[in-house]
């Protein structure tokens, strides 16, 4: 050590004193008879410095290595991948259990392009350039290629976006590949705050906002209702009546739109039962016994004795009973439509005149009526009857048959 000391020594003398001519004295005169202080020496400089340097050989030592360091570590600062999530701005809005996530998607993607083009070589100008449409594309074919390629190499995404209530932690992702990435991979975790309370809604609350009533006539009754918000079976149209119940169901995209509002349904409350009220009768509609005589006129005019070659035929007519069905109307210009039937039972007698023929007695059910007649204001509208008028245009062997097609159609017997 003495010795890696003394060359040391050694050569800083070789350096500082072998520029100097000892031969000759110094002059420090000046003409004042030398009083005048002598000027400093180079010579003392250095060999302040060379004896600051021997005292203090590890102090400066040091100095020179934290320099060292602190360059290193600040090119290293400025070359290594940044973190996106510096620039990302988070922020969360709803209510507690089903709040929403949002952030600037936008500035986050310009930063990362704008980075990618950087790491491809894009010079400031070079991208000004590029954007303002100046030089042509092969001017950055090469390095514009490999932009995108880079810029195809960064994601980054939560894993939730909705659904968030208070509490909750998100992670927010990047993912960087390549040499040239600009951005470190990471994860960052965020705590979901500051939704609002959401407020409990039991059934009749619910309908108050959205309300079930029901149209038609008792025994012909629709419920109406918002089919955005409820689930009713369509297959009760045109046949509820009063005091008969309804099973309600809330709809799941419904139960979501609520809870966007701050609206969360009570226990029970997403299914549940109505009571049918309110439904006139249907005897209440004016003008509904014009419709059955309208229907038996037109019988009239189909069944009636007649005479052929070989006899005479003579009907007995019976009627059976009457039978209606209403249609419910959405509309704000209708109630809706009823349809009417008679049923009668024909008897069918040939009486005949020829050797050639027998005489015979037929028995058959039919019916006849007016179709699709508008009610309005609790009124059948007679309109163009002549064109509404109907047959079974089939025989039925028994009443029984005839019935049960009535009721399949949706028909039901009527009482004045």
């Amino acid at each position: 050590m003495e010795e890696k000391n003394m060359s040391e020594t050694t050569m800083l003398e070789t350096l500082t004193e072998g520029n100097i001519d000892s031969s000759k004295p110094e002059d420090n005169s000046n003409g004042d008879g030398g009083n005048t202080p002598k000027p400093t020496n180079n010579n003392d400089k250095l060999n302040e410095i060379k004896g600051f340097v021997d005292k203090n050989k590890k102090t400066v030592i040091a100095g020179v290595i934290g320099v060292v360091v602190v360059l290193c570590a600040i090119v290293f600062l400025l070359n290594r991948p940044k973190k996106l999530s510096n620039d990302l701005e988070v922020s969360f809005s709803g209510y507690d259990g089903y709040g929403t996530l949002t952030y600037n998607s936008a500035e986050l993607d310009a930063k990362a392009t704008d980075a990618a083009f950087r790491a491809a070589g894009f010079s400031a100008k070079e991208l000004s350039d590029a954007e303002a449409g100046i030089g042509t594309a092969s001017n950055f074919s090469q390095k514009y290629m490999q932009a995108l390629q880079i810029r195809g190499m960064i994601s980054y995404k939560f894993d939730r976006y909705d659904q968030l209530k208070n509490g909750d932690k998100v992670v927010f992702t990047v993912s960087c590949t390549g040499s040239k990435c600009p951005f470190a991979n990471e994860k960052r975790e965020y705590e979901v705050k500051g939704l609002d309370a959401v407020e409990e809604v039991s059934a009749d609350e619910l309908q108050k906002e959205y309300p079930i009533t029901f149209k038609g006539y008792n025994n012909y009754g629709s419920p109406v209702y918002d089919d955005t918000i409820y689930d009713i079976n369509s297959n009760l149209e045109d046949t509820l009546s009063n005091d008969s119940t309804v099973k309600v169901k809330v709809l799941s995209s419904a139960i979501d739109t609520l809870a966007q509002s701050g609206k969360v349904l009570a226990d029970g409350a997403s299914e549940f039962e109505v009571t049918v009220s309110g439904l006139p009768e249907i005897n209440t509609i004016s003008g509904i016994s014009d419709l059955y005589d309208k229907a038996n006129t037109y019988m009239l005019t189909q069944i009636k004795d007649n005479e052929t070659y070989s006899g005479k035929n003579t009907y007995t007519v019976e009627k059976q009973g009457d039978y209606i069905r209403f249609t419910t109307s959405y509309s704000d210009d209708s109630d809706g439509t009823i349809s009417v039937r008679t049923v009668y039972k024909v008897t069918k007698s040939f009486e005949s005149t020829s050797s050639y023929v027998e005489s015979s007695t037929e028995t058959y059910y039919t019916y006849f009526g007016c179709e699709r007649i508008t009610v309005a204001d609790g009124k059948a509208i007679q309109k163009d009857l002549n064109y509404r008028t109907t047959t079974s245009y089939s025989n039925y062997e028994n009443l029984d048959s005839i019935e049960v097609e009535l009721k399949n159609d949706g028909f039901s017997a009527y009482q004045e």
